[in-house]
């Protein structure tokens, strides 16, 4: 009887602890440092902007100048004003580039004699997986076989999504997709798995055939599968359930940092 493997997504175990809706990133303790807290709340996806929208709140013990918030995102870098709240307390928006899903930094800046400082970094996202309306919350599958040639899997597999607002979902177009070496070889549309209806923030989809996967592979060849599905306004979404490569006349579980964050495609 072959092993199945039940396997949390990468994507939790990369996430931050604490609540899914809310980032809260301490800074050091220090004199220095003008910053309380700072706490990132996502809101959405801007479809036309392609980008993450999300409220940020920072509290601060020294406010002398007027702060901002300056985003930087691989090549992209962004400046959002602060608005005064009350008691040393600071709110804005910013808009995350989502192409590509290469993480951000926030930094907290102050205008002094006409030029905007550089204050205090905020935090660093260096995946944004859990700020997304969707996300992967525990994925299985069964352990491969490698045998004269041939990669070998049982065509069962499972996928939990959950949403960033906590509601129950019900996404469209479920499959399960298996690829080599980038090569879409095989999809299978995914039904829900009605042992995980029901279950607080989370909906489950398995596979509708269940038969063995069999793919043809050499030293050196990759087999990913996948669960993608569309959600709220077309958007799809592919997140990675597991990654194999064949080594030495065996097959081994690969680990690589772009398998945290889901591909999106965007509705034309």
């Amino acid at each position: 009887m072959r092993i199945v493997t039940l396997a949390l997504c990468a994507v939790l175990l990369a996430a931050l602890a604490g609540n899914l809706g809310k980032r809260l990133l301490r800074t050091r303790e220090g004199a220095a440092s003008p910053v309380v807290d700072c706490v990132v709340e996502p809101v959405g996806v801007d479809l036309q902007t392609r980008s993450l929208l999300a409220d940020v709140t920072v509290t601060l013990k020294d406010w002398e100048e007027k702060p901002a918030l300056l985003l930087e995102a691989g090549e992209t870098s962004a400046e959002f004003p602060l608005t005064a709240a009350e008691n040393g307390v600071f709110i804005g928006s910013v808009a995350v580039p989502l192409e590509p899903l290469s993480g951000f930094q926030l930094y907290l800046t102050a205008e002094k004699y006409g030029q905007a400082l550089i204050r205090e970094r905020l935090g660093r996202w260096n995946h944004i997986s859990t700020l997304l309306p969707l996300r992967m919350t525990s994925s299985g599958y069964s352990d491969p076989q490698y045998q004269d040639g041939t990669f070998q899997m049982t065509g069962w597999a499972s996928a939990e999504i959950a949403s960033q607002d906590r509601d129950d979902i019900e996404v469209d177009a479920p499959e399960f997709r298996l690829y080599r070496n980038g090569e879409l070889l095989r999809t299978v549309p995914g039904e829900r798995d009605w042992n995980v209806i029901g279950k607080a923030e989370a909906d489950g989809y398995i596979p509708e055939e269940q038969e063995d996967w069999t793919v043809d592979c050499g030293k050196g060849d990759q087999v990913m599968l996948t669960f993608a599905c569309r959600g709220e306004n077309g958007l799809g979404w592919e997140f990675t359930i597991a990654h194999f490569q064949v080594k030495d006349g065996d097959v081994e579980t690969v680990r690589l940092d772009e398998d945290i964050d889901p591909i999106l495609t965007w509705p034309e």
